[in-house]
């Protein structure tokens, strides 16, 4: 275990926030002085067109605005993509900072689309959604980056992959330019990269061309350029040209099927390729350390030049179809040849284009594990034991929570002690607590640092009981919905790796006979197959199932104090059983009447 060098994230944040601000600023001002430039000599471009008209000056008059209004469109224009670039990298740095200070929820990618209800962890840890562990980490721009990532959190790597991943992670954290510019490759929009159309397009069945096509395309496409050009010069009548059109439209028709497969196979995808291109050349130019980089390095090497080839084709492709210049293209075999052009170049890396997109991934979730580090300087990454059954941990916190309101505690059981039990009054952070141990658990077998001064685990199979709830559409109540991921998380006993339980206010739903001898069968059985864990109560009741086990199991206690009529929390773990509960004060606290029965009254 080692911790992350100390930084100081917010101030080199907001210093290269205020930098591309200022940039943006200056390429905002200089794009103000080229409009007006822009204007001068649109109006002088009027009046040489209107002296022209006039037969004031000969018509060549007007070639020198004409010019000079073009190259200044084209510098204007240049001038704004590069404002615009620069204030997107002024908001991400002001993101960064954001997510420093704690007031990030609400403002990135939640992954709304990987959250699934019968996780036996996700909804329970808030791993997905807003305000959720994967919004504050992700910076993918792409799809399959984000698909990656949640991956990663929904399933815990093997030690060597963990070990691996931590490496890079640790290579990649002060590569603050490496990382501002795969977030910030591509256009504005985030990329939606349709992988696997991608995929399914490099490794589909060859599309077929004529015999001889290789060469009969270029060669009746040049031989047409040259015709048109010999009847323009008068070197030929104007038969041979039209001769030219007979063999376009007969070529081009027996092709028709393999252009139709072809352009349909590809559909609009230059964007994607453009940005998967961007992500490649960014990494083959980087001098990186770590094992694993090194290896995705390796495996892009000279991919972005394909894809800048594939993605030239394609655009010149889409170009043959544009109506003003249909008639041209049809004429020069624009749509066979390209047609072929591509399907050679699948033919070439289209097995290759699914490891591509997966390295790409694989780099973007890597350096979204490398902010979250970076954003959390005093984060350790954790010692991952190879066995056993250990969690012990100095200073864990919640990785939600701003490191300026976090509230850490010390907790260690595993082997011997399997069972904690915790009681404690309404809001005083036993379901926090919970959450803290499995974040940082799925952070830990994800490869990235955690919110803890020290942490040593084992392998666990992680399962968690924290937000049961009812649904009128399955017809399921809290309780039968408890119950359902109780057996999800016993089932986990039955695995390679050892079991860790998160169970919150354990089969609350129920009265209180069953709930204690459920508790009690269920919490036995858990440890007796090698399960450890947490859970939580309100029912002092039961507490006695951590004395009856005895050294297996351990009674502690988040508990309040109540001063001047208000409850205060400071949500550190005590030895013991809690001795008091808060809700009549609570209760009274928002202004409810609570009167304390007679005794011995009904």
């Amino acid at each position: 275990m080692y911790h992350l060098a100390l930084t100081n994230p917010h101030a080199e944040y907001e210093r290269r926030r205020d930098q591309w601000r200022a940039q943006a600023g200056r390429h905002a001002a200089q794009s103000d002085q080229f409009s007006t430039w822009r204007g001068l000599i649109g109006l002088a471009l009027l009046v040489s067109a209107y002296g022209t008209w006039r037969g004031w000056w000969s018509p060549g008059a007007i070639l020198l605005p004409v010019a000079a209004f073009s190259v200044l469109a084209i510098l204007h224009e240049r001038l704004v993509r590069r404002q615009r670039a620069a204030e997107r990298v002024a908001a991400y740095y002001e993101r960064g900072m954001e997510r420093v200070d704690g007031n990030w929820q609400g403002r990135g990618s939640a992954g709304e689309a990987f959250r699934d209800a019968n996780h036996v962890y996700a909804d329970d840890l808030d791993l997905f959604g807003a305000g959720s562990l994967f919004e504050l980490i992700s910076v993918a721009r792409t799809l399959p980056g984000e698909a990656m990532l949640a991956a990663w959190l929904k399933a815990p790597a093997g030690v060597d992959e963990a070990l691996a991943r931590q490496l890079a992670v640790q290579d990649l954290r002060d590569h603050l330019d490496l990382r501002q510019d795969l977030a910030m490759a591509g256009d504005a929009a985030r990329a939606e990269l349709h992988a696997e159309t991608l995929r399914a397009w490099g490794t589909a069945q060859p599309v077929n061309f004529f015999p001889g096509a290789a060469w009969l395309l270029p060669v009746f496409g040049g031989l047409n350029i040259i015709a048109l050009i010999g009847w323009a010069l008068g070197w030929c009548p104007a038969q041979v040209p039209l001769v030219g059109v007979f063999f376009a439209a007969l070529l081009t028709w027996a092709c028709r099927t393999a252009i139709m497969t072809v352009t349909a196979a590809l559909g609009a995808r230059p964007r994607d390729l453009s940005l998967l291109g961007a992500l490649m050349h960014r990494l083959e130019g980087e001098q990186l350390m770590a094992p694993r980089l090194v290896s995705l390095r390796a495996l892009l090497e000279g991919a972005s030049k394909e894809i800048a080839r594939l993605e030239r084709m394609v655009e010149l492709l889409d170009s043959g179809r544009n109506q003003m210049f249909a008639a041209p293209a049809f004429y020069m075999l624009w749509l066979p040849q390209f047609s072929w052009r591509i399907e050679m170049w699948r033919r070439r890396n289209g097995a290759a284009l699914g490891r591509w997109i997966d390295a790409v991934a694989e780099l973007e979730a890597l350096s979204s594990l490398s902010g979250f580090a970076y954003e959390h300087p005093s984060a350790v990454f954790p010692t991952l034991l190879g066995e056993g059954s250990r969690f012990e941990s100095e200073g864990l916190a919640h990785p939600l929570i701003a490191e300026s309101k976090a509230v850490d505690n010390d907790l260690r059981f595993g082997d011997e002690l399997r069972l904690i039990l915790i009681s404690g009054s309404n809001m005083s952070g036993k379901s926090t607590l919970l959450r803290a141990v499995g974040l940082n658990t799925i952070l830990a077998w994800a490869g990235a640092p955690v919110r803890a001064r020290r942490l040593t685990l084992s392998p666990f199979a992680l399962g968690a009981s924290i937000r049961a709830t009812d649904s009128l559409l399955e017809g399921r109540s809290r309780f039968y919905a408890e119950i359902l991921r109780l057996k999800q998380i016993q089932k986990l006993t039955g695995g390679d790796r050892p079991a860790l339980f998160l169970l919150d206010e354990l089969l609350s739903g129920t009265n209180s006979h069953d709930r204690a001898v459920g508790a009690d069968n269920y919490l036995n059985g858990l440890v007796a197959r090698g399960a450890v864990g947490l859970a939580t109560t309100h029912d002092l009741a039961l507490t006695q199932v951590a004395d009856r086990m005895g050294a297996r199991a351990a009674n502690v206690n988040l508990a309040d104090t109540i001063k001047d009529g208000e409850v205060l929390f400071d949500y550190k773990l005590r030895p013991g059983v809690v001795q008091r509960g808060n809700a009549l004060a609570l209760m009274r606290a928002v202004g409810l009447e609570v009167n304390e029965p007679p005794a011995g009254g009904a």
